[in-house]
């Protein structure tokens, strides 16, 4: 209640502020005493949604100042995150890993669902609110379409201009992506990566992956990668698996990182074996407690790139699916997800039911580095959903999001986006886009809005216009 009062006075006070903005213009060099310090601006800003911070700026010329003042260092972004469910839901663990998950579940069940969709040439952002208090809301023209589902924006970079690209990640307000460059003779992937930032407008590409081009036997077969943030060192890297295929080793990947802003480049990590299964396309790491996550369902087990030591451990899937797989499907039966902060695995069965298993902590264990093994032994897996999916078996239902009210929202198809209610079990489509996403190129993921800085964070940033 307090939370959708606040909502509807900040509404309210935008609105007054554009409507007079010109009156405010023409006073501002008359109201010197009107004004507050600026670490008690900084404040009131960091607790206003995005979309408030940025019209503020645009009516206030001394809170736009603040904000640019403090571009340099992202001191506000990360005090704005840490408000709004960003960084909570990526720190590691605390003493207590009770208060951890019962802070990261309630900041993620507190905030709208923020998503990033990606089309064959084009990314949009949109939100899912489906906050049915509307006791104090007011309604304006401006923001009579607050609580839309189906509405998403074009986001317009320079990126899509060139080939299509998929979505490796999105974290803290970065979304991370790969290009891939097909070569012109055999198989060998180059891949590209791009990372920006719609709100700050900030862009930057990173190399592919170092290869031996000289092997002409060295055929790519392709790339398992991921990007996340490591809180302790406040670093956000991009790993990749880069897998080739020779007369000698078939399916052997060399590890690369890239951490932003320190200036290395990519850091070989060695190589490994893990037996993936059959590789053809780019599969991307689901980040979750610290790591970068992977399925091995040729052997029924998870892979984990820890980002703290940098090392891979592994822990078995849950019961059903701890089994290992054989064929080459068209479609795996298994996917990871996180939901409202949880590792989840989603398992596929035949009879056309979808199941959704999260894995929790369940007790304590030594937090020293040799004991990592142990440590993820002492989570367990326990089965939160079961969706019973229409239509044929082999339709593709990707958990994306897990809304507050306890909507899960899921890709369907690759095309448009499904809120599925399991208390009701019932679901509602909510956006397509139309042919720009009825390709195998649509992807789905979600998504928090932030001013996070490339540029502060030590990366040589562009910036892309937004019309």
């Amino acid at each position: 209640m307090g939370f959708s009062l606040l909502r509807s006075i900040i509404r309210k006070l935008i609105s007054t502020c554009i409507s007079t903005k010109r009156e405010v213009e023409e006073s501002e060099e008359n109201d010197d005493h009107l004004l507050l310090p600026a670490e008690i601006i900084i404040d009131i800003l960091s607790r206003l949604p995005v979309e408030s911070v940025l019209e503020c700026g645009r009516v206030c010329k001394t809170w736009r100042n603040h904000l640019l003042a403090l571009n340099d260092t992202n001191y506000f972004a990360n005090m704005h995150l840490r408000r709004h469910g960003g960084l909570l839901l990526q720190l590691q663990q605390l003493d207590d890993d009770d208060q951890y998950h019962n802070q990261s579940n309630a900041a993620a069940a507190a905030a709208k669902v923020g998503l990033i969709l990606c089309g064959k040439r084009n990314l949009y952002y949109g939100d899912y609110d489906n906050d049915d208090d509307d006791e104090n809301n007011i309604h304006d023209e401006k923001f009579s379409n607050y609580k839309m589902k189906t509405s998403f924006t074009k986001i317009n970079h320079p990126l899509f201009d060139t080939e299509p690209a998929d979505i490796v990640g999105s974290c803290n307000g970065l979304i991370c992506l790969s290009v891939r460059r097909r070569r012109l003779l055999g198989y060998n992937n180059r891949d590209l990566f791009y990372i920006c930032n719609p709100i700050t407008r900030e862009y930057i590409y990173l190399p592919g992956p170092i290869m031996d081009d000289d092997d002409p036997e060295n055929l790519g077969i392709g790339m398992l990668c991921g990007f996340g943030y490591l809180q302790s060192t406040n670093e956000y890297k991009v790993v990749t698996m880069y897998y080739c295929r020779n007369d000698t080793q078939l399916f052997l990947g060399r590890v690369e990182v890239y951490t932003l802003g320190d200036g290395n480049g990519w850091r070989n990590k060695g190589e490994i074996t893990y037996s993936w299964g059959p590789i053809c396309f780019i599969s991307k790491g689901v980040f979750a407690n610290g790591a970068l996550h992977w399925l091995d369902i040729k052997d029924g087990k998870i892979i984990a790139f820890d980002l703290a030591d940098e090392e891979f451990h592994s822990f078995p899937s849950p019961p059903p699916c701890d089994v290992p797989f054989s064929g080459v499907p068209r479609r795996f039966p298994q996917e990871l997800c996180v939901l409202g902060g949880w590792l989840c695995l989603v398992h596929k069965r035949e009879d056309a039911c979808i199941d959704i298993w999260s894995i929790k902590k369940t007790k304590s264990i030594s937090n020293d580095d040799d004991m990592k093994e142990q440590e993820y032994q002492s989570w367990s897996w326990s089965r939160e959903f079961s969706i019973r999916t229409k239509g044929r078996g082999n339709s593709i239902c990707q958990p994306i999001a897990l809304a507050k009210r306890g909507e899960i929202l899921m890709w369907y198809n690759f095309a448009y986006l499904v809120a599925y209610d399991p208390r009701s079990t019932t679901s509602e489509k909510l956006g397509d886009l139309g042919r720009d996403l009825h390709c195998c190129y649509g992807r789905a993921t979600s998504h928090i809005n932030s001013f996070l800085s490339l540029k502060a964070l030590g990366e040589d940033a562009k910036n892309f216009r937004t019309s």
